[in-house]
């Protein structure tokens, strides 16, 4: 979809989010059809993204608010395994730039893609950056996105290290998602070298039994 026609939309629903917020299974439905080019099964979900739409919509989603918060979240992981934050913040007024080192990243909590990497504070624009962190805390992500998960993510904005790529670590960098249903194991491992990504999906039931191997 054009950029500009999609940020059209997203204006216009703005205002109607929280009525979009009572029926996140239309957001869904639009969303899967427009990937997909069909409706989503959810009386009798079949296909993978058919059963994560289900459990979005009809299960008990508190765990996944909890883990999709980039602040509460930290929680969930060893403390060897998350970025250094330099501060927390209800509004980007709260935030003094000059207590920040020279680069860094700003992102909020309770959305996804709000991320503002800094490479150099002294060629940053404050007053446009702080603009759109507020903006970005404002805005009904979840309702607009049928994830309702998100609405329950309190609005903070995150200062964290800025961790610069070398080409050596991108050629290392190993991805590993594992997604787990009721019928079936799904294990997928995305592997990514430079900007090439490779994704080998394998489907396990929950005997342990395998089913043949996906290379996408």
């Amino acid at each position: 979809m054009n950029i500009f026609i999609k940020s059209v939309l997203i204006k216009a629903a703005t205002p109607f989010s929280p009525l979009l917020k009572k029926f996140p299974n239309i957001i869904w439905k639009i969303r899967y059809c427009k990937d997909y080019k069909k409706f989503p099964n959810l009386k009798k979900p079949q296909s993978f993204m058919e059963k994560i739409l289900w459990l979005s919509l009809y299960s008990d989603t508190s765990m996944w608010s909890k883990l999709a918060d980039k602040y509460r979240g930290r929680d969930r992981c060893g403390e060897q395994y998350v970025n250094k934050i330099y501060g927390i913040y209800n509004s980007a007024i709260e935030i003094d730039y000059s207590l920040l080192p020279k680069s860094f990243v700003l992102k909020t909590t309770n959305s996804c893609a709000t991320n503002i990497i800094v490479k150099d504070k002294n060629i940053l624009n404050i007053k446009e950056t702080n603009h759109k962190l507020n903006k970005w805390l404002k805005f009904p992500y979840g309702e607009l996105t049928g994830q309702l998960h998100y609405t329950q993510i309190e609005p903070l904005i995150i200062a964290e290290k800025f961790m610069e790529q070398t080409k050596k670590s991108e050629q290392s960098l190993i991805d590993y998602k594992f997604f787990c249903l009721m019928e079936f194991l799904n294990m997928s491992l995305f592997i990514q070298t430079g900007k090439k990504t490779h994704i080998i999906i394998r489907l396990w039931f929950m005997t342990w039994i395998g089913m043949p191997i996906l290379n996408l």
